[in-house]
């Protein structure tokens, strides 16, 4: 479709027709003594703010004794388990005595209330449940498979009465046979 010169949109702009345009843009520019990159190493993506990062709230000394006593509960009933596993011993070997744990727990303490750690009372209980199943994992994969192993220990055992029983049946049956055959003689 051809149009006409009055179907045609105007390029006429405020200042002139396109041709003014074009030429102003390529005309020299007043050097303003500014680079195109200055500044860009200071800008943030489109839809960023610069905000900046909120600061951690000293807790309160009750909230960090409590987070404290949790974080220690959960350390000395993990480790030494673990511990155990290893060496394949009871877990009570590697717990750690009273004044250790409580200079762990002040310790810990400390540092939640430094850094603003608060635990909700709600994970404190999730993250102990999980502690101390989990670590009884291993303690009943090893069970497990021990009374498996004694199932068919007892199963075998079993068997075997079994038979003997049938041979020492046989054997008596065999005695009486050769008895009787030999006091018919």
């Amino acid at each position: 479709m051809i149009q006409t010169a009055e179907q045609q949109p105007s390029t006429e702009y405020p200042t002139g027709d396109i041709d003014t345009f074009i030429s102003e843009m390529q005309a020299p520019k007043q050097d303003m003594h500014i680079s195109e990159t200055d500044g860009l190493d200071t800008l943030m993506p489109p839809g960023e703010t610069a905000e900046e990062e909120p600061q951690p709230q000293p807790m309160k000394a009750s909230a960090a004794r409590a987070s404290g006593r949790l974080v220690a509960t959960v350390i000395d009933s993990t480790l030494p388990e673990i511990l155990g596993y290893i060496a394949r011993e009871p877990s009570a070997a590697y717990r750690a005595d009273e004044e250790s744990r409580r200079d762990l727990e002040e310790a810990l303490a400390a540092y939640m209330q430094l850094k603003g750690g608060d635990i909700p009372p709600g994970m404190m209980v999730f993250i102990l449940i999980v502690t101390i199943y989990c670590t009884k994992i291993p303690t009943a994969l090893s069970r497990r498979r021990i009374n498996r192993e004694r199932e068919e220990l007892e199963t075998m055992r079993r068997d075997i009465e079994e038979r003997e029983r049938t041979v020492k049946e046989r054997e008596d049956r065999a005695a009486r046979r050769k008895k009787e055959e030999g006091g018919d003689d």
